[in-house]
């Protein structure tokens, strides 16, 4: 068995991805790269301490085009707000 990993700092913290494989193979890297720029995207539209995001322009400005992706992290989170009555508020 193979052991990669990779670590990095985002999303104001330590993240690192594993993958463990039987196989010595070249896809290894490309899903820990693609991994790394999904992790990297998420951060520069959702973070609230990153000025330049998404999430900080919109709550500047008050109004912004955003992602469907965005609209749907927005509607799920809603949703748990009003599961949970309050507990976890966006």
């Amino acid at each position: 068995m193979n052991k990669y990993e990779y670590f990095f700092k985002a999303l104001w913290t330590n993240c690192s991805i594993k993958i463990i494989s039987k196989k010595n193979d070249k896809k290894i890297n490309s899903i820990i790269n693609k991994s790394y720029k999904l992790i990297t995207h998420f951060e520069k539209e959702f973070s609230r301490f990153d000025k330049k995001s998404t999430l900080s322009i919109l709550n500047k400005e008050k109004q912004k085009e955003v992602s469907p992706d965005f609209l749907s992290l927005l509607n799920k989170s809603k949703e748990i707000f009003k599961l949970t009555n309050g507990f976890f508020n966006p």
